[in-house]
């Protein structure tokens, strides 16, 4: 009698992923970007993470079609127990609205315009001197370099 090994190959599955930009996603301690897809063999456990970059945050997550948004908050593991199909996951960021006022300008006269620019030229906000001299000017301005100009003077200011 002869006996003949049969090796059975494991059933596997695939996990599908799209990330987008203003994060980063590791899947089994393994970084992934963009857009693709890893297998595994059925069982295998599978733990995600989504780090969201500076001055941005986590905007949507699934699984499945299934919102996992909670599940990945302050940077916690989604994790996949045992994989028993296919999946897939995605995830978005945006960035961080962050309020700023640009207050009191010293010199400033009634009357004059205030303007907010980003770096690369493009107005951000804009409002005219009150009564008394000062304003309160809000725009949701992200960590950056801009030019603000009130009247002809042109002041550069940086948000950390």
């Amino acid at each position: 009698v002869t006996f003949k090994e049969i090796v059975i190959p494991p059933t596997t599955y695939t996990l599908s992923y799209e990330i987008g930009e203003g994060g980063q996603v590791t899947i089994n301690d393994e970084p992934v970007t963009a857009t693709g897809s890893l297998t595994f063999d059925e069982g295998t456990m599978i733990s995600i993470v989504a780090v969201a970059d500076e001055n941005y945050e986590l905007e949507s997550a699934s699984l499945n079609n299934e919102d996992v948004v909670a599940l990945l908050a302050e940077s916690a593991p989604l994790v996949i127990e045992a994989l028993d199909g296919d999946k897939s996951f995605s995830v978005t960021f945006k960035e961080k609205q962050i309020e700023t006022a640009i207050g009191r300008i010293l010199a400033a006269h009634a009357g004059e315009a205030v303007a907010v620019y980003s770096i690369d030229g493009r107005q951000i906000a804009e409002t005219t001197i009150g009564a008394g001299g000062s304003i309160n000017l809000s725009a949701s301005l992200r960590g950056g370099v801009y030019v603000v100009k009130v009247g002809t003077a042109t002041y550069k200011v940086v948000k950390r």
